[in-house]
């Protein structure tokens, strides 16, 4: 198996400051003469995008090359329903509707090896692997939202009403992955479109919809297979979840009023709940949020020309936490390596930074033609101190680098097909190039 080395110095407080790697790390290994990886240590290493027809393919950011390409037995781009990376960045959670019905995972090769004063940085030949997560065999259907989150996995499935009227979630430990398998922890409810959010100190809090119908109502949280808090009828319509500090976040509809809280307790090991609510007058909801580990709020659309910011310990939100855009806006990312900005594509090609404590204008650069948030539209993500934008258009990835006072194109790599969904793999955002 190949390996590309790059060695990096462990901090006190976070382990992972950077530091070249030579000759002389523990390993006695240095990297090759050509490391071709080794810029990108702050940003994206590899890209898996999927095509029009759901075929997969994995390309190498330093050059764009294409090193796995794979399509699923039966499985077109409706099935192939979204593309998702694991919270540590090594692994694609991949899900798939009609005759597969599950989660499979790809190891993308990009992976972190930890020693006692620093870490190696390993780029692997990637493989997709065995284990996956089959509805089929708990009975399930319908694959819904994956969440990976607190070092497990969490798969929810719908429920198909001419097969069964139980929804599913199931859970596991992230180290399923490479590991031996354990037994999942699975926990039911009636059939709605939902989530399961795997919590701090193993809980899961798991959407429900109460009463005879499908559609959201709130949250109940489990440990294990028992109910140990239970908010089922506090969010309307709930849709999209945040993590600030030991408090989730769900987005409700107006009819409820504001953004469910539950708030985790460790030293009592209770759970409350409380409604921040929507600012005077609004007549618009949240389904969606931007959250990052080192901000006290997250960020949310508001409409499809603003965004909103949410505090999880305010009781309203308030007029100057709302953002106005100067267009539509059709994809949205929060700098990765340390939340200070969102990044917003507008419908007239231009992408622009927004500081997320105040909403000062950062910069904004022309990066499309003007285009119609339809279709197939772009995809915007953001990897360490990187923005990184699919053209559907013209077939490409753009990588932006983000600076305080601009932002700059540092390449366009060519995608051998027109891309339908697109994640990235990283090293961990802290890190940085040395040359930094």
């Amino acid at each position: 198996m190949t390996r590309t080395k790059i060695g990096v110095a462990l901090t006190a407080a976070t382990m992972i400051g950077l530091a070249g790697c030579n000759s002389s790390s523990s390993r006695g290994e240095g990297p090759p003469e050509e490391d071709p990886d080794h810029e990108h240590v702050a940003g994206a290493v590899r890209a898996l995008a999927s095509d029009q027809n759901g075929t997969l393919r994995l390309y190498n950011l330093s050059n764009g090359e294409v090193v796995w390409t794979h399509a699923f037995d039966g499985i077109g781009a409706a099935e192939l329903s979204a593309l998702d990376t694991t919270e540590d960045g090594r692994f694609a959670i991949i899900s798939l509707r009609g005759g597969a019905n599950g989660v499979a995972f790809l190891d993308s090769g990009v992976l972190v090896e930890e020693h006692d004063d620093h870490v190696h940085l390993e780029v692997e030949p990637p493989q997709l692997l065995d284990y996956r997560i089959d509805g089929d065999d708990f009975g399930a259907s319908l694959i819904s939202h994956v969440v990976s989150h607190a070092g497990r996995i969490s798969a929810f499935f719908d429920g198909d009403p001419d097969l069964t009227d139980i929804a599913y979630a199931i859970t596991i430990p992230a180290s399923n992955l490479t590991g031996a398998p354990v037994a999942a922890q699975v926990n039911q409810g009636n059939r709605h479109h939902g989530v399961a959010l795997p919590a701090e100190d193993g809980a899961l809090i798991m959407s429900v919809a109460e009463g005879l119908g499908t559609a959201r109502t709130g949250v109940r949280i489990y440990e294990g297979m028992t109910e140990v808090a239970g908010f089922p009828t506090s969010c309307a319509g709930l849709h999209g979840y945040a993590v600030v500090d030991e408090h989730y976040l769900f987005g409700c509809s107006n009819a409820q009023g504001g953004t469910l809280v539950v708030t985790h307790d460790h030293d009592t090991d209770s759970w409350t709940e409380h409604q921040v609510d929507f600012p005077a007058g609004a007549t618009l909801g949240i389904s969606n949020f931007a959250w990052h580990p080192e901000l006290d709020f997250a960020l949310a659309p508001w409409g499809n020309a603003a965004f909103i910011r949410v505090h999880p310990t305010a009781e309203t939100m308030l007029e100057g936490d709302v953002l106005e855009l100067p267009a539509q806006a059709c994809g949205y990312a929060l700098r990765d390596d340390n939340g200070e900005h969102v990044l917003v594509l507008t419908v007239d090609g231009v992408l622009r930074a927004y500081d997320s404590a105040d909403w000062s204008a950062g910069p904004e650069l022309k990066v499309l033609d003007t285009f119609e948030c339809s279709g197939t539209v772009p995809i915007l993500k953001s990897v360490g101190s990187y923005a990184y934008l699919t053209d559907p258009g013209a077939g490409s990835l753009l990588e932006i680098e983000i600076h305080d006072d601009e932002l700059e194109i540092h390449q366009s790599i060519a995608l051998e097909d027109e891309p339908r969904r697109l994640t990235l793999f990283r090293y961990p955002a802290g890190l940085e190039d040395h040359d930094h």
